[in-house]
């Protein structure tokens, strides 16, 4: 007996069905991101376990009115990141340096929200450039998604910096 054989006509709903669906995937979040909080809220798929082997780093202190690098170093290149910094009382504050391939998110709270603007892929290390408030004092702390692709995850916040009680000028 030969086997069934399944017409062009069968397969085109199905193959139609499946290409609708899988179309908001692939273009997910493609101009930003689809939230203003690092930790999943309002986001899908939720962030995946550990790192990815992405890791955020600062120096050690800061000085009010200072350009603070911030960076992102891993072993693979990602697709979008969500990032800002929060205050002692957890109020997003601090202005970002917004290079190219990226945008400040507007409808977050406090416009202090660093993204994306387009889902291409962008290599690491790279270097994100806060300015702490002139009259600020207190610690710092960094939260940041970054989206490794389009289902992947990875939220590596607390990242925290203190004031810089003394500085000499020879550090």
């Amino acid at each position: 007996m030969a086997p069934a054989r399944t017409s062009a006509f069968t397969r085109t709903p199905c193959l139609a069905l499946m290409l609708l669906l899988g179309a908001p995937l692939a273009h997910g979040f493609s101009t930003g991101s689809g939230t203003c909080f690092t930790n999943g809220v309002a986001f899908h798929p939720s962030p995946s376990a550990g790192s990815g082997g992405f890791v955020l780093s600062a120096p050690a202190d800061y000085m009010p009115g200072e350009v603070v690098p911030i960076t992102l170093s891993g072993s693979a290149p990602f697709i979008g990141v969500l990032l800002y910094a929060l205050d002692d009382n957890l109020v997003r504050f601090g202005q970002w340096q917004v290079a190219s391939g990226y945008q400040i998110l507007a409808a977050c709270t406090g416009a202090n929200t660093l993204s994306h603007a387009s889902n291409a892929s962008k290599s690491v290390p790279v270097v994100f450039n806060w300015t702490a408030p002139a009259a600020f004092t207190g610690t710092v702390t960094f939260n940041i998604l970054v989206m490794k692709d389009t289902l992947t995850s990875f939220d590596i916040s607390g990242l925290s910096i203190a004031e810089a009680v003394f500085r000499d000028g020879f550090d």
